[in-house]
């Protein structure tokens, strides 16, 4: 048996090192179809999260062989007067209905296996010279995968959960032993690099429940190691674990998997039915697989790999180990596997799918270059079809699933005409199209020139504000030549320019359209020179008052035109940043003279803002009657105060601002210059005390010719400021 084994791995091996030389597909073409020992999409025991293409039915027939006389390897195998020899077969098959009718349905993406399992094992008992065989024929293996349809993943990508329920054959009786089902489940990852690299890296994690021991009668003992590891029994619940890395080539897949069964509870049972820990990780069964996978076409393939038990410590030894002798999983220390493999696609398609279909290939390009064109978006009018867009790269597209008849594509894309084409779908054949888009031309071409009265250039902006549109575009005038360019959308516009100094001018209405140039010149007036403001060392000054409604801010329009002076300059000027000083008379009280000089600035700030001097270049100050630049006894000098200063600063505006120092009010009053002076309880009031010459009394404030004084009883009066002195 061993002979006729070995030979077999040495022809199938030959095939796979010489199938890619006769053939020469890319690496795509081939990892689709193939499954693993179980019969799911993978490689050996590792499954991968990619399922086989639908309707397809894979057929794999696969022998696995070890033998191991007595002392094997490292270690004993059971015991030194044992040897053993095993040869197993699996038969399994795969399919991927295809029973859906449009593309990416959830309902895409199952894959249905079925195997049959087989096993031959004699153990050899050398000290007596004795044979044992024992058979394990007709357990059977059913499993169902799901994979998550490609668009809800990256390219990269691929995720799905594999279950499996494995029925075990009643032991010395035909028929299956129907309480020793034992389900699985796991969850699959694949990373696929083949579009970058040879590279496939897979992962699978999940659970396996083990009522293999049910076979055995229970009202007997347990059998012993040899006789359970024979029949494939070991009742113990594990975590599976399985990783691989594959590298796909055209014809050949080399990989390398590492798989292990982790136990769920951390114990095994010792041939006395008694339950012993395991002692470190390592005691779990382990196996490191290299294996080689070839392709004679595109759906048949053949395969050799080789278990090496060695990253595992659970080799069984003599029974005076004991933690060794409880386990239940063996691992042989080498272990050779072959395979070949079919797959194909049922002629019972009405059985299979609801109808036949078709599909159209195509590819989106330049009418002009040729060239591909990405992202170009495909619909249907008419039917009840998801848009599709081209590859972003070649520009390809590929509509699959369509029942036979004709269709109409609409293609669109930013920038090009749209193009509507008919095709003629047929059963079980590809349409081919090529979409041509021709660009379209969306942009117009304006030109032109800002000069003077006199014919030279201007430094400035001209504005192209379109209709329904609130924010314009801006173009720059070339500062030696005057001359602007801009591309814009066709559509209806407003135009105008400004520049620094000179009046904007007056809007002008465009009409652009697509593919033409158009050409605005414009002549800008300057502006005339400011009459009632001008520029001093540090300070704007106004040639003209400005006016307010009586004791309120309410700017009289009488002083709009020196204000249309000082925002001139200062839009001139964009170097300035002014404060904004309002003052006034002594009249009224101090408090309400204050709050009325900062309104007054700030109605003066208001206005300049309202002109295009921006706000962070203006701040306003209100000083009230503290900086009198005349007499305010006489009614002409009262009027001289009430005024309002623009202050040239330097530095931010924002930073506090420095203020002339005002006069130090008084602090005390000291009455009277008469004998004595009355004491009134309100201005023009009732008298109510006097205060004698000499005596002092705390300065309160101060109300035109009225001063308000505290007395010692804590209340206030008034005196007139002609019968007192001020200190």
């Amino acid at each position: 048996m061993l002979k006729v084994t070995a030979r077999l791995a040495v022809y199938v091996a030959c095939l796979i090192l010489l199938a890619p030389r006769a053939f020469g597909k890319t690496a795509e073409d081939y990892t689709v179809y193939s499954t693993g020992i179980a019969g799911q999409a993978g490689l050996l025991r590792v499954l991968t999260a990619t399922k086989t293409p639908d309707g397809t039915l894979t057929n794999r027939g696969s022998m696995g062989y070890f033998r191991c006389p007595g002392l094997c390897g490292r270690n004993t195998f059971f015991s030194t007067s044992e040897g053993h020899e095993r040869i197993d077969g699996t038969f399994s098959a795969t399919f991927s209905p295809d029973f859906v009718k449009k593309p990416f349905d959830p309902a895409d993406g199952f894959e249905f296996s079925f195997s049959y399992i087989g096993a031959y094992h004699v153990v050899d008992d050398i000290s007596a010279d004795t044979h044992r065989p024992s058979a394990a024929v007709g357990d059977i293996e059913g499993g169902v995968k799901y994979v998550l349809p490609r668009p809800w993943l990256p390219e990269f990508l691929h995720l799905g959960v594999s279950t499996f329920g494995k029925l075990y054959s009643a032991l010395g009786d035909v028929g299956m032993q129907a309480d020793s089902i034992s389900p699985s489940v796991r969850l699959l990852t694949t990373v696929d690099l083949l579009k970058y690299a040879p590279v496939q890296f897979h992962l699978n994690l999940g659970y396996g429940m083990d009522n293999s021991m049910k076979i055995f009668d229970p009202k007997s003992p347990i059998p012993d190691r040899s006789r359970r590891f024979a029949q494939g029994v070991t009742g113990e619940d594990s975590v599976i674990f399985g990783a691989a890395l594959a590298a796909p080539l055209p014809r050949v897949v080399p990989y390398l998997e590492i798989y292990g069964l982790i136990d769920a509870d951390g114990s095994g049972i010792d041939s006395s039915g008694a339950a012993v820990p395991i002692r470190n990780f390592r005691e779990n069964p382990w196996t490191i697989t290299p294996g080689v996978r070839g392709y004679f076409t595109k759906r048949a393939a053949a395969e050799v790999a080789v278990d090496l038990g060695y990253l595992s410590d659970r080799f069984p030894s003599s029974s005076a180990n004991a933690s060794k002798a409880l386990l239940e999983d063996i691992v042989p220390p080498i272990r050779l596997n072959v395979a070949v493999s079919y797959s194909f696609t049922p002629k019972i398609p009405k059985l299979i799918r609801r109808a036949p279909v078709g599909r159209i290939l195509g590819k989106v390009v330049d009418a002009a270059s040729k060239e591909a064109v990405g992202f170009a978006v495909l619909s249907f009018p008419g039917r009840d079809m998801a848009n599709i867009a081209s590859n972003r790269d070649s520009g390809e597209f590929e509509i699959e699933k369509l029942k036979p008849g004709p269709y109409t594509l609409v293609v669109s894309h930013p920038g090009y005409e749209n193009v509507s084409l008919d095709a003629e779908v047929k059963a079980n054949q590809n349409t081919e199209v090529q979409v041509e888009l021709k660009k379209v031309f969306t942009i117009a071409t304006v030109t032109g020139r800002l000069t003077d009265p006199t014919g030279h250039p201007v430094q400035g902006v001209v504005h192209f504000l379109k209709a329904k549109e609130k924010v314009p575009s801006t173009f720059s005038t070339d500062p030696a030549t005057g001359v602007y360019s801009a591309s814009l959308p066709e559509g209806e516009f407003k135009v105008h320019a400004q520049a620094p100094g000179f009046l904007p001018s007056t809007d002008q209405a465009a009409a652009l359209k697509a593919g033409e140039s158009f050409e605005f010149n414009f002549v800008l007036q300057p502006k005339p020179e400011p009459k009632l403001a001008k520029v001093t060392e540090n300070k704007i000054e106004i040639l003209q008052t400005i006016h307010f409604e009586t004791g309120r801010n309410i700017i009289k329009p009488i002083s709009f035109p020196v204000l249309d002076d000082v925002s001139q300059i200062l839009v001139d000027r964009k170097e300035f940043k002014v404060r904004v000083e309002g003052h006034t008379d002594n009249v009224g009280g101090f408090q309400i003279n204050m709050k009325l000089s900062q309104a007054r600035a700030e109605s003066v700030m208001r206005y300049l803002i309202g002109k295009g001097v921006a706000a962070d270049r203006l701040v306003a100050v209100g000083l009230g009657p503290q900086f009198p630049i005349a007499d305010n006894t006489t009614e002409r000098g009262r009027a001289q105060n009430r005024r309002v200063e623009f202050i040239i600063l330097s530095g931010n505006v924002k930073l506090p601002v420095q203020l002339p120092k005002p006069a130090a009010a008084p602090s005390w009053v000291t009455t009277a210059k008469e004998p004595f002076a009355l004491v009134y309880d309100a201005k023009e009031g009732k008298a109510v005390a006097r205060a004698k010459k000499g005596r002092r009394f705390r300065f309160v404030a101060r109300d035109g010719d009225w001063i308000s004084i505290r007395l010692p009883s804590g209340k206030t009066g008034w005196v007139r400021e002609a019968d007192i002195t001020l200190e």
